[in-house]
């Protein structure tokens, strides 16, 4: 749940270590400690708005562009008789 799969090493939660977790029951502890914690709560929320303007996981048309990448690949591949395998799509700016 660290997100370590985005294209070019991207992590999503860079800035946000607090929200990083590793199970399901660590994620159903962050939901609740914020749902209770106001002042947390609103650290984060000012922390991801600051973040909106210059971090990557908030690129939404760089992503797409990594996705379609992926497609194009992934039809290249098919097109060329390979069998589904895994890739990678490389960084794109």
């Amino acid at each position: 749940m660290t997100g370590t799969d985005e294209p070019s090493g991207e992590r999503p939660f860079e800035g946000l270590p607090e929200l990083a977790v590793q199970t399901l029951a660590e994620y159903e502890t962050l939901a609740l400690r914020l749902a209770r914690n106001r002042t947390m709560l609103g650290e984060v929320k000012a922390k991801l708005a600051a973040s909106r303007a210059t971090h990557p996981l908030f690129d939404t048309r760089r992503h797409a562009r990594h996705v379609e990448a992926a497609y194009i690949e992934m039809w290249d591949r098919h097109s060329r008789g390979e069998p589904p395998d895994g890739f990678s799509v490389r960084a794109i700016d």
